[in-house]
């Protein structure tokens, strides 16, 4: 494995890892699970762990991702290991990533692991990998701090931080002030995004309903719903406090998988027959647009 490592040449990089893989250290050729063969594959990971720390420090990129996906591995790393691991993240951004994900999967509840990813988010070749990891591990920890991380990266331009947000629901109205801003602008990327995630943080919080109301508002020019209708479904009963919006949405040019969509909304409503037959009518007459 170590030649195949060795060598630079990424087929036989991805080789090295396809062989530690199906080791069975030829116990069974159905054995790479057992215990016994985890447990030689230790062994083989803590002799082989000089090298693949020199190949984390010296290597080339392609080469510290794989040895770092090998320490990664290990059951239990010596501290002697975990320093050399903080250092890898210091060195350069090539090196960075491969390293933070080592100690994500060594050390998940490291402080200064914390510590590392808040850095990264100063770097935008970085910014993702620390969203990620800071979400799937480090905030694992603290939900609170995981959604302030998660502003300060999606402020920063991460779109892994800002889909993150419903992983931390019972703890991310921290976030909604910085999500209802984004829907000012009209033509941004994120606007749609920024809809979708709050209507999934819903809790009953006013403030989200308040934006929603704003951004389904009746507007003269307004000749087609302003997101997609399936979004709403994840507001459950809380699509009742939107009925003067949902009637507004029935008159209006959509595709048919909107109208789908508003239907089902429609039956949702806890309105009388007649305003749902009226919204229904609406619906049945409005223009279809292709999907």
């Amino acid at each position: 494995m170590l030649s195949l490592l060795s060598s630079g040449d990424p087929s036989n990089i991805s080789q090295a890892q396809e062989t530690f893989r199906s080791l069975d250290f030829g116990l069974s050729a159905h054995a790479t699970e057992s215990s016994k063969v985890k447990s030689r594959k230790q062994v083989l990971l803590n002799f082989l762990k000089p090298e693949l720390l020199d190949f984390m420090e010296n290597g080339t990129a392609l080469q510290s991702e794989t040895a770092g996906f090998f320490l990664g591995e290990l059951a239990n790393a010596d501290q002697t290991t975990i320093d050399r691991l903080f250092k890898v993240s210091k060195l350069d951004l090539n090196r960075a990533g491969a390293a933070t994900r080592t100690l994500a999967h060594l050390v998940p509840d490291y402080p200064q692991l914390s510590e590392v990813l808040i850095e990264q988010i100063n770097e935008p070749t970085l910014l993702e990998n620390a969203s990620l990891l800071y979400a799937d591990v480090a905030g694992k920890q603290n939900p609170k701090q995981a959604v302030d991380f998660l502003i300060k990266a999606s402020i920063a331009g991460s779109q892994e931080a800002m889909s993150r947000f419903p992983d931390f629901k019972d703890n991310a109205d921290a976030a909604i002030p910085f999500l209802v801003g984004l829907l000012s602008y009209e033509n941004s990327e994120r606007r749609d995004d920024a809809l979708r995630i709050l209507i999934q943080l819903y809790r009953g919080q006013a403030q989200i309903i308040r934006a929603l109301k704003q951004s389904l508002r009746v507007d003269s020019n307004q000749v087609k719903p302003p997101f997609p209708i399936y979004y709403l479904h994840d507001l459950g009963a809380g699509i009742n406090l939107l009925k003067p919006e949902i009637a507004h949405l029935s008159s209006l040019q959509m595709s048919s998988y909107d109208k789908d969509s508003l239907t089902k909304l429609i039956q949702e409503l806890k309105i009388s027959k007649s305003e749902k037959n009226k919204m229904m009518k609406n619906l049945k007459d409005s223009v279809a647009i292709e999907d």
